[in-house]
């Protein structure tokens, strides 16, 4: 009752076959690439193989025919949306006729003709003798157009018992089957994607053990993170130390947690924990529940408060070890190097500046600072900018006006 009455809700003047080809123009500018024809069959969820070969043959068939009245080949291989009624080929169910129409008597003939075993849909064999029933005498190209869409469609939308349903025929020929598969495929996927974070919970404990705070990984993050799924691991594996797991206890944890052919999931689990426990685990082989500083922060914050731990050796002691300004280290610079100009200093002299301040074996240190104006000269207001800070949003500005004055 449900396919018959989306039959009736078809125009009977309006192009189908455009609606059916229309989820793979990605971009909806009424033409569609082979690169297009890929992204579409991935979508609904082809590899990538079938998806390659898919693109390859459609689009290097159907071009041509929908490109009327163009001398040369298009090596893009584009398939124009609004001509695709003259693509159709031959040995086909005849559900679209020469204009793209949809035929309601011809799509019901199909099931009426060829569904034994399921009046609701067509099993492989039942499709292979639908496909064979087709074929029109020397139509090769025909042939092969319909065996490859009807097995490809059989592949990818069969039920588990085998049948291919007339609503997802139907679906098919109307288009809206495709979109359906793809918002399928991409719940599946966010599904599986928290499923798998929130039983193993590694972000969670990298980020423990990194010391980053919950906010830090964004509310994407701290939505898949269940405080009670967290708890439930210590309460349940946590046997010898309540507050903490031995090596033994991670793997079982990590068997505990699998899912029935989920092998994907499996090797990241153990790869997740195991990696875990090595880099976490304390002296007495423990991977504490509050353990917290043992792996480098994976956003790489700068804490300010702590930035005068941060000064680096070879250099010209203006900041002291507390991070204070040393005014007479300040104008030491200048009396000592800039000989050609006591405002400021040449580009000879930046660098012997610099060579002077190197302290052996310290490369980390050896560093080139150079904003020279147009005299060649890094004037010494802009190295005391430097040091207090100024200098940056007066650069920001600088940069912004200049980007305004371009616009």
């Amino acid at each position: 009752m449900a396919v018959e009455s989306a039959l009736e809700g078809i125009e009977s003047d309006e192009n189908v076959l455009q609606k059916h080809v229309a989820f793979f123009d990605r971009n909806n500018d009424g033409v569609i690439y082979p690169w297009e024809t890929f992204q579409g069959f991935r979508a609904i969820g082809s590899g990538i193989l079938l998806s390659s070969v898919a693109a390859l043959f459609i689009n290097m068939g159907l071009s041509g025919k929908t490109r009327p009245g163009k001398k040369f080949p298009n090596l893009l291989f584009p398939i124009e949306i609004q001509n695709i009624s003259m693509a159709k080929h031959g040995s086909d169910s005849g559900v679209y006729d020469t204009q793209g129409r949809f035929v309601s008597s011809k799509f019901e003939e199909i099931f009426a003709k060829y569904t034994r075993t399921n009046s609701d849909g067509l099993t492989a064999d039942e499709l292979k003798e639908f496909i064979k029933g087709n074929r029109e005498p020397k139509d090769y190209g025909g042939w092969i157009g319909g065996f490859s869409e009807w097995k490809i469609l059989y592949y990818l939308c069969k039920d588990e018992k085998g049948l291919l349903k007339k609503d997802v025929v139907r679906g098919v020929y109307d288009g809206s089957l495709f979109q359906k598969m793809a918002e399928e495929k991409e719940k599946a996927k966010a599904v599986k994607k928290k499923k798998h974070m929130v039983s193993s919970n590694w972000d969670w404990c990298y980020a423990l053990l990194s010391g980053c705070s919950l906010n830090q990984y964004g509310s994407q993050w701290q939505n898949s993170f269940v405080p009670s799924k967290f708890e439930e691991i210590f309460a349940k594996y946590a046997r010898t130390n309540p507050d903490g797991l031995t090596a033994d206890e991670v793997n079982e944890l990590i068997k505990r947690d699998r899912e029935p052919n989920d092998a994907e999931g499996w090797a990241s689990a153990l790869a997740e924990w195991r990696i875990l426990y090595s880099l976490g685990k304390d002296e007495n082989g423990l991977l504490k529940k509050d353990v917290q500083g043992k792996l480098p922060n994976p956003l790489f914050p700068t804490e300010i408060k702590n930035i005068n731990m941060a000064i680096h050796g070879s250099d010209s002691g203006v900041y002291n070890n507390q991070g204070r300004f040393v005014p007479s280290k300040f104008e030491e610079i200048f009396v000592k190097y800039a000989r050609t100009n006591p405002d400021g200093l040449t580009a000879d002299e930046v660098n012997e500046f610099i060579k002077a301040n190197r302290e052996p074996k310290d490369p980390e240190g050896c560093c080139r600072m150079e904003d020279l104006d147009e005299n060649g000269l890094l004037k010494k207001d802009v190295v005391r900018g430097a040091y207090d800070g100024s200098l940056f949003p007066k650069l920001a500005e600088q940069k912004a006006k200049a980007k305004k004055k371009h616009m």
